[in-house]
């Protein structure tokens, strides 16, 4: 008993020794946490002890508080002396949870990069027993380390939970950019806004471009510059986002020369080429197209890349288009059109259009039918054998766009334009009235490509086709499913009125008695002045096509609802009256023949029609045995007309 209890007397005093040891290099650490000094301090108080640590563990509870203390300790020394390796030595050691050793093993694997490490271990503990660390240092570690992982969700947990107040300025900041990269802009902006880093302004900058408040991100963008200098950090991209903005803003003008003077001085290639295209945009907006050409131009010399190059050739050639200088566009691409490559084969095609765009009409045309002989594979040789078809369509040249047309349905069958190709060659053989091929273009979309947008149009095309070729059952078939099918844009386009002109042909009627009968009923019949003008024409039309009956109906219709005293409706009156005088076997016929005459002067369109009744009023008067009558009006023809021949021959009749 008595050996026993001295030697845990012995073993409590060494114990003690070795705390106070440990007390005591803590004390320097304490005293200098970062001072390489202090570690070293602390390591010559800490290392004799390693043998007795060693031999003390798991002896009791109190030892391993010991031994956790020693190896926390120790870890803090080698991460201020940067020694990573023996940071993770010693953390691996550890029996338990002590967060201060953790911190800096989770430091070990920031060093060199090792984030997923970092996150891992870190997660281990974080998520034992579901809460945080004590720490509020390991907090905000782990945060860091999930934010550098693209975890944004989760390291805003961790900061929303220690609070924004208790950040100091870099973790502000770096909570600015979190909620930053969440999309949350204002709570960005309040956050960074408490931040004191110098590139404050730059961070508010681009939150407020993503907020699309580019008032705010311009001020923001200066603010930067003016306070840190153009060789801060963040002053040439600043520099650009203001010229951004303000291009934004839609002042092109002040746009233009930011960009410029910021591309012509910048030593960063990126940036400048972008600045380049926008001030060249800019200026194309204010119609200063001899400066947009210029900095496209200066885009061009300083792309060295192949694709840059290639985008700033097409762009520089596009703003020459722009301002309609054909010449200079074909100047820049005339170097690549003879590369046998992709790029070649898009400057050609580009030429083209510009050609096209030009007037220059058979240049375009050649230059698309070498497209398609030299790349028949090629996507762009497709497009060249469509757009050689709008070309001619465009210029109304509708024989030639119907063969580009077909040509290309027989070279692309399936191609991506053959519904466009099918419905345009169908317009344009109708409007070269060759019915036969219309029809079948147009077929060839109503029933291959049903769901096709041009399925209305083409339906129109078919319709009318069947109508110019006199094929008017299919004709009123197809008018029927427009109607049916597209109601609105039917009945815009009046195919209910054909339908009714078709009915009307189909019953037995001729085609153009039935137009003519449609117009007036359209007009608002004869109950309307623009009605019976075109019912004096169908008039005329039925007698032209023997329809007396109908003819003497409308006749006497007109004659009831017209308005005797209108100059523009007077001929036609005179006209119908007439005719009813000559159908009429009453004594008040020849009375009839001279309300026709007065009719006919009231025109003042009489060729020769009003002493021509009045002649027939003389000879209804005398077949009447009114000789008196006779005698008055023929003295009137006389008198009125004394040059007719009528006049010359009236004295006969008695």
């Amino acid at each position: 008993m008595t050996v026993s209890v001295f030697a845990k007397t012995q073993q409590r005093a060494k114990d003690e020794e070795i705390a106070q040891k440990i007390i005591s290099a803590k004390a320097f650490i304490d005293e200098n946490p970062t001072s390489t000094i202090a570690a070293n301090k602390a390591l010559n108080e800490l290392l004799p002890l390693e043998d007795e640590i060693t031999a003390s563990k798991n002896k009791s509870q109190k030892n391993e508080t010991i031994v956790n203390s020693y190896i926390s300790l120790l870890t803090h020394c080698y991460a201020i002396l940067g020694d990573w390796s023996n940071v993770r030595y010693y953390a691996a050691q550890l029996n338990g949870i002590d967060e201060n050793a953790i911190y800096f093993e989770a430091l070990s694997f920031i060093e060199y990069e090792q984030y997923g490490e970092a996150e891992q271990l870190l997660g281990n503990y974080y998520y034992k027993g579901g809460k945080s660390f004590e720490s509020k240092e390991l907090n905000i570690l782990y945060a860091q380390i999930l934010a550098k992982q693209k975890k944004y969700t989760a390291a805003l947990d961790i900061y929303e939970k220690i609070g924004v107040n208790q950040l100091d300025s870099v973790q502000k900041m770096n909570l600015g950019k979190v909620y930053y990269n969440l999309q949350k802009y204002d709570s960005a902006i309040n956050v960074i806004k408490l931040s004191k880093e110098t590139y404050q302004d730059y961070m508010l900058g681009i939150c407020y471009l993503n907020l699309k408040d580019w008032k705010a991100a311009s001020n923001s963008f200066n603010a930067y510059v003016s306070k840190n200098g153009k060789k801060a950090v963040y002053s040439e991209v600043s520099e650009f986002y203001k010229a951004y903005a303000t291009y934004k803003m839609g002042n092109y003008k002040e746009a233009y020369i930011q960009f410029s003077d910021f591309a012509d001085n910048t030593s960063e290639i990126a940036l400048a080429r972008q600045s380049y295209e926008l001030g060249a945009k800019s200026a194309v907006l204010i119609s200063d197209y001899t400066n947009a050409a210029k900095l496209a131009e200066k885009l061009i010399k300083i792309s060295f890349k192949e694709e840059e190059i290639h985008n700033a050739v097409l762009f520089c050639a596009e703003i020459y288009t722009e301002c309609q200088n054909y010449s200079m566009a074909e100047v820049t691409l005339n170097p690549y059109i003879n590369e046998k490559s992709d790029f070649g084969l898009t400057c050609l095609f580009t030429l083209a259009q510009i050609f096209e765009k030009a007037g220059k009409y058979s240049k375009a045309d050649d230059l698309y039918l070498q497209i398609q002989e030299k790349f028949s594979t090629e996507d762009l040789a497709e497009d060249a054998a469509y757009k050689d078809g709008e070309l001619f369509y465009a210029q109304n040249d509708y024989s030639t766009a119907a063969n580009r047309f077909s040509s290309y349905i027989k070279s692309y069958p399936r191609g991506k334009y053959i519904e466009a190709a099918y419905y345009f060659c169908g317009e344009c053989y109708l409007r070269c009235k060759e019915y036969e091929l219309s029809i079948i273009n147009s077929k060839n979309i109503v029933t291959k490509y049903s769901a096709s947008v041009y399925m209305y149009g083409a339906n129109k095309n078919l319709f009318q086709a069947y109508y110019e070729s006199e094929d008017y059952n299919n004709a009123l078939k197809i008018a029927k499913t427009l109607v049916n099918n597209y109601n609105s844009q039917a009945v815009q386009d009046g195919i209910p009125y054909q339908i009714k002109i078709l009915n009307s042909v189909v019953a037995g009627n001729k085609k153009v008695i039935a137009e003519k009968q449609a117009e007036v009923e359209k007009l608002g019949g004869i109950e309307t002045k623009n009605g019976r003008l075109a019912a004096y024409e169908l008039f005329n039309l039925y007698i032209e096509e023997s329809e007396d009956d109908f003819a003497l109906a409308l006749a006497k219709n007109l004659q009831k609802r017209a308005n005797e005293k209108d100059a523009d409706e007077a001929f036609g009156l005179g006209q119908v009256t007439e005719y009813i005088a000559d159908w009429d076997k009453e004594e008040n016929k020849p009375a009839l023949y001279i309300k026709a005459a007065e009719y006919y002067r009231l025109s003042g369109k009489d060729k020769g029609n009003a002493p021509a009744v009045l002649y027939k009023a003389v000879s209804s008067f005398l077949e009447l045995r009114q000789t008196g009558d006779a005698r008055e009006t023929a003295n009137a023809l006389k008198k009125l007309y004394p040059e007719s021949r009528q006049s010359r021959n009236v004295d006969a009749l008695f």
